[in-house]
C-alpha cells in the first residue's frame, strides 16, 4: 500500500514535494514553483472555491477556467506532473445556498 500524498503550500523558504497552489493567490503558488522546482514532485492548481464564502458571489470570475489552463501551462514549465481541481460549487460555507429548493438539487436563478 503507498503513503498518502500531502499536498500544501508551505512558506516560500520551506521545499516541499507537494504543493498546492490556489488559483486565486497564483503569483505566490508560481514564484514558489519557479524556487523549488528542482525538489518539486507534483502540483495540484486549486479552483479557489474561497471566494463562496462571500455571500454575494454565486459563479466564478469570468473567464476562470480559461486563467486556471494558462496556469496550468505556467506550472508545467517547471513541474511535469501538475494536476487542477475542477471549480466546484460548495454546500458547506452556506449550506443550500445554491439550491432551489430542499428537494431539488438545481442551481436557482440568478
Amino acid at each position: 500500500m503507498e503513503a498518502p500524498l500531502f499536498f500544501t503550500f508551505p512558506p516560500y523558504t520551506i521545499p516541499y514535494q507537494y504543493v498546492l497552489v490556489n488559483s486565486r493567490h497564483f503569483s505566490k503558488g508560481y514564484a514558489y514553483v519557479k524556487k523549488h522546482y528542482r525538489f518539486i514532485r507534483k502540483v495540484i492548481i486549486d479552483s479557489g472555491v474561497e471566494i463562496f464564502r462571500n455571500k454575494g458571489v454565486f459563479d466564478y470570475p469570468e473567464g476562470h477556467i480559461q486563467r486556471m489552463i494558462r496556469n496550468y501551462d505556467k506550472v508545467r514549465q517547471f513541474v511535469k506532473e501538475t494536476y487542477l481541481v475542477c471549480p466546484d460549487y460548495p454546500d458547506d460555507y452556506y449550506p443550500r445556498s445554491l439550491w432551489i429548493s430542499d428537494k431539488s438539487p438545481i442551481l436557482r436563478e440568478r
